[in-house]
């Protein structure tokens, strides 16, 4: 008897239907939960597409833009130089020229000037063209 004491389910089927129901019930709560998460998740990760996005069109820009300077920096030192002398002063250009004249090497007016070597040359030059 002791055996058919255990077995419940055989004597009460509203029993198993209850077991059942709650089996039910609690997949269902699972699956709603699963569902929620996921939906959570593809919300951030659309938030987070966007994000990337934005951020790598910043990026591009920033490379663009460095890309820029970097051209600006690559001018050919001649230019810079004459770049450079344009903006001296008339007296500084004159002083250059005489002391050029009286046969300073260019390494010794760039000192006395406080210009660069590379600027006096080029200042040389031009008044060497201008007298041609």
């Amino acid at each position: 008897m002791q055996a058919n004491d255990l077995s419940l389910s055989a004597h009460n089927p509203m029993l198993i239907y209850t077991v059942l129901a709650l089996y039910g019930l609690l997949t269902i709560s699972v699956l709603a939960y699963v569902r929620t998460r996921f939906r959570t998740a593809t919300g951030i990760l659309k938030t987070l597409q966007v994000e990337w996005d934005n951020a790598d069109s910043r990026h591009a820009g920033f490379v663009g833009k460095a890309q820029e300077q970097i051209a600006k920096l690559a001018v050919p030192a001649p230019v810079v130089a004459a770049v450079k002398s344009a903006g001296l002063s008339f007296d500084l250009r004159n002083q250059v020229v005489a002391m050029g004249k009286k046969g300073f090497k260019p390494l010794e007016i760039a000192r006395s000037c406080g210009l660069h070597e590379g600027d006096v040359d080029v200042l040389l030059s031009m008044a060497r063209l201008q007298k041609s």
